[in-house]
């Protein structure tokens, strides 16, 4: 059986995302060619093996890349279907908010080899008869990024991805009751803190050890109880007008982590290099969105915030 599938991708830098890859799974032979805003892939072997590699092929790159590629065409041995026919579950279809939102981790050197395949499909697929439940913790993963979650609740969005920082701890390392602690070998162990923390300053935060926040946030939206020293406390409390991007930016932080976490249980070593831009983008989107003194560091929001000045002086020069 042969499977050609075409997939649109994010708008991003072609250097930084334009790809040929060679690879296999359990006998099938996979070719994929990531060129401009496309994703061409042939998979070439036995009937339900295509189809499983398949899918784990567009999950993993789902993780590189942040979101779901779409559909276009599907060619199954000579014969035209229908795209859409792929998206066998709803979080196969991304909302707008990750796809444009999303940001490359692996670049132009995406690891797809089959050791990397097969350990994404072990962990992936790991549920109650093997006394685990990290099939049920990437799942969710995928659904928060889906269409269908556009439109929940910030703070439940964010309590969600906290109790899978908790979830993946406990399935994989080793189960603990101390959410503080799973937050920190999450985060801290993915992404550059002192990157972090200079982020929640630009949002009014003037404390250090934000895993001891995210815990408080946690517990109070989980169970109810005011805590003094969440999130939510934090933003009741401001009075500045970045705190309405509180929520947000931890949600991003704390998804990168989950990204940077999962690839690294499946043998993939992210660049710090890639890991830092990711956070400096994160960091110049709140710069940015609230016209903050700062310069931005990323060429994308760099551009836009020179633009944005030019602007600004033209306007004050020409009261």
């Amino acid at each position: 059986m042969v499977w050609e599938v075409d997939m649109e991708i994010g708008d991003h830098i072609r250097l930084w995302s334009d790809q040929q890859i060679k690879t296999g799974y359990d006998g099938v032979d996979i070719s994929i060619e990531i060129k401009d805003r496309k994703c061409s892939m042939v998979l070439e072997g036995e009937s339900e093996t295509v189809k499983k590699a398949f899918y784990l092929v567009w999950e993993v790159l789902c993780l590189y890349d942040g979101h779901f590629y779409k559909p276009l065409n599907l060619v199954i041995d000579g014969e035209e279907k229908c795209a859409e026919s792929l998206i066998k579950v709803a979080f196969y279809k991304p909302g707008h908010n990750w796809i444009s939102a999303a940001i490359l981790l692996g670049r132009a050197e995406r690891n797809l080899s089959e050791d990397v395949l097969k350990a994404f499909d072990k962990m992936r697929n790991e549920g109650k008869e093997d006394g685990k439940m990290t099939k049920s913790v990437v799942n969710a993963f995928f659904y928060l990024h889906s269409d269908g979650y556009e439109k929940i609740n910030e703070g439940h969005r964010l309590s969600l991805y906290l109790n899978l920082c908790d979830g993946f701890v406990n399935n994989t390392f080793k189960e603990t009751n101390n959410v503080k602690g799973n937050f920190e070998r999450v985060i801290k162990k993915a992404l550059d803190t002192n990157k972090i923390l200079y982020g929640i300053k630009l949002l009014g935060i003037q404390r250090d050890d934000f895993c001891y926040v995210l815990a408080q946030e946690r517990h109070e939206v989980d169970h109810y109880i005011h805590k003094d020293d969440s999130l939510a406390t934090y933003v009741f409390k401001s009075e500045d007008d970045a705190k309405f991007y509180i929520s947000w930016y931890f949600t991003y932080v704390v998804e990168l982590a989950l990204r940077v976490s999962f690839l690294n249980y499946i043998g993939v070593e992210t660049k710090g290099e890639y890991r830092d831009y990711a956070m400096d983008f994160i960091n110049d989107w709140i710069i940015y969105e609230n016209d903050l003194h700062e310069d931005c560091v990323t060429s994308h929001y760099q551009h836009k915030q020179l633009e944005r000045r030019l602007i600004q002086k033209y306007e004050k020069e020409n009261q």
